[in-house]
């Protein structure tokens, strides 16, 4: 278990009738929860927005486009339905720009 494995009991939600005592007894990986949470925050934070991060990697990776405009045609795809709505906003914005560049890469230098 990592630094500082702290485990703390579940709170049993359950509603069910039929719950036994050893549903009390799950534990919860605290360390891991409060990992997840920073994560997603942090993720949360640049959501709609590039990162200086993002920008090096699509220059270095799929060099030549205009990213202000995929960026735009991104943000339209991830509003036009609450489906698309990425866990990472980086990652997501860089698999789009990949996914662009492998199906439009000829039209460059036109």
């Amino acid at each position: 278990m990592g630094q500082g494995g702290a485990k703390a009991p579940a709170r049993s939600t359950s509603t069910n009738p039929t719950a036994t005592a050893n549903d009390a007894d799950e534990t919860i990986d605290v360390t891991a929860l409060l990992r997840r949470s920073r994560t997603s925050l942090a993720t949360r934070a640049t959501a709609g927005e590039i990162t200086d991060a993002t920008m090096a990697t699509l220059c270095r990776e799929c060099p030549g486009w205009d990213y202000q405009t995929l960026h735009d045609q991104f943000r339209a795809w991830v509003e036009a339905d609450s489906t698309h709505t990425p866990v990472s906003y980086q990652a997501a914005f860089i698999g789009f720009v990949r996914r662009y560049h492998e199906k439009h890469r000829h039209e460059l230098g036109r």
